[in-house]
């Protein structure tokens, strides 16, 4: 009897840890099998001696089961205030959208865009406000940035809008960059990569502890070279927002967004 008082005494003072779940996408710069510098990154941090379970979908699911199903408790990556109602913490990097072609073709740019009724693909799940400003290209989805460079490397579309640096590390990693050609000099928009948090006053919280472990891991120097390791070569860190790893609340984003891709 006295050993049992003595364990609900120990589990009152010291609860359980909660389970954190972060739905990673599944792709090249974020995750690859598991494997990047997203997953990385996740894996070093840990709440209440809590690690992260990490759970990786293709990015098209991803979406569905985070913003749609509910499932978990943070979202990596996201793109700041580019989704529903969210809280984010900034990963202090950025990237580029930009317009990737086949070698040799011309590189569309902001006072350049695709003629009218050009096709041009887009990954599924991203959601590019650039997107919903020009309708009247010729937008197809498909299901990852691989798919997208196949096509494009076999003439089935004209052109590729995508992220710069996770475009880099698919071409690196299927050994295809002397078939594709991108101008970052030419970039339609610029992102900054974060994670994405319920809004609620839990998810507020999660981003806040979060956020101290990551500039902790910034003053050790484990972060840039986390960055370097993984060969980053267009992501920048980049100062303000509170410092390189800000909490933005929902309620700082502005009011209007872009729809979620269907």
């Amino acid at each position: 009897m006295h050993h049992l008082l003595t364990a609900l005494l120990l589990a009152a003072l010291h609860p359980p840890a909660q389970a954190v779940t972060a739905v990673v996408l599944d792709m090249p710069g974020f995750a690859w099998n598991g494997h990047g510098w997203i997953p990385e990154l996740l894996g070093r941090l840990q709440l209440q001696q809590q690690a992260i379970t990490l759970r990786l979908l293709p990015p098209a699911r991803a979406v569905e089961r985070y913003y749609r199903g509910g499932e978990g408790e943070l979202f990596a990556a996201d793109l700041l205030c580019r989704r529903h109602d969210s809280h984010f913490l900034t990963l202090g990097v950025r990237d580029y959208e930009v317009f990737i072609t086949r070698q040799g073709d011309k590189v569309p740019g902001p006072g350049n865009l695709p003629p009218a009724g050009e096709r041009v693909l887009v990954v599924r799940g991203f959601n590019h406000a650039f997107i919903q400003h020009n309708p009247r290209l010729r937008w197809e989805e498909v299901s990852s940035i691989d798919k997208a460079l196949d096509m494009l490397r076999a003439r089935r579309a004209n052109y590729f809008f995508s992220f710069l640096a996770l475009s880099e590390d698919a071409m690196r990693a299927q050994g295809s960059s002397s078939h594709f050609n991108y101008d970052s000099s030419k970039a339609v928009g610029e992102v900054w990569p974060a994670l994405s948090f319920r809004p609620n006053d839990s998810g507020l919280l999660l981003a806040q502890q979060l956020r101290q472990q990551l500039l902790q891991q910034w003053q050790s120097g484990q972060y840039a070279s986390l960055l370097q390791r993984h060969g980053l070569p267009v992501w920048h860190m980049r100062p303000g927002l509170e410092g390189r790893f800000s909490v933005v609340q929902a309620s700082d984003c502005p009011a209007t967004r872009a729809p979620l891709s269907p």
